[in-house]
């Protein structure tokens, strides 16, 4: 019996390794939530990012004694009101040209941006429809040094 045809005959064993493949990465992803959070916390750590856990965002921070730098990122879950963005748009108040929504109403973050920086008073009336939701945790990455 070939090799490839082997590895298909034992299903009960590949849905059993799978499972514990799984529950591997449960561990392993629970684990990692764990370090990013106690690395946020650390004192070297804790100041350059305490403000971004009400805030959200990202900070870069470098680390002199290692040859890598950090990135701490608390995400920013954003969710529109889909019925109160219908209402706004179906009220013409801010011109189609500039409504940062496709026909589902599925933001286009580039365009909200720019609707924020150069028609707040648009973006205002819009952002009633807009909830965010900061993560709870921190995710750490690490970084290549910056070239000096």
């Amino acid at each position: 019996m070939a090799e490839t045809d082997r590895e298909f005959d034992d299903l009960a064993e590949l849905l059993t390794r799978k499972q514990n493949n799984l529950a591997l990465q449960a561990r392993l992803r629970e684990e990692s939530k764990e370090l990013d959070i106690a690395i946020a916390r650390h004192p070297k750590i804790k100041d350059k990012v305490i403000q971004m856990s009400n805030t959200g965002g990202a900070a870069r921070v470098s680390l002199d004694e290692y040859d890598f730098d950090i990135k701490v990122d608390y995400r920013v879950k954003r969710s529109w009101d889909q019925d109160l963005v219908g209402k706004i748009h179906s009220e013409g108040t801010i011109p189609q040209n500039l409504f940062p929504f496709n026909i589902e109403y599925k933001e286009s973050k580039k365009d909200t941006t720019i609707l924020a920086e150069n028609f707040p008073s648009h973006y205002q009336k819009l952002s009633q429809a807009l909830t965010t939701e900061i993560s709870d945790r921190p995710y750490v990455n690490f970084l290549e040094k910056r070239k000096k």
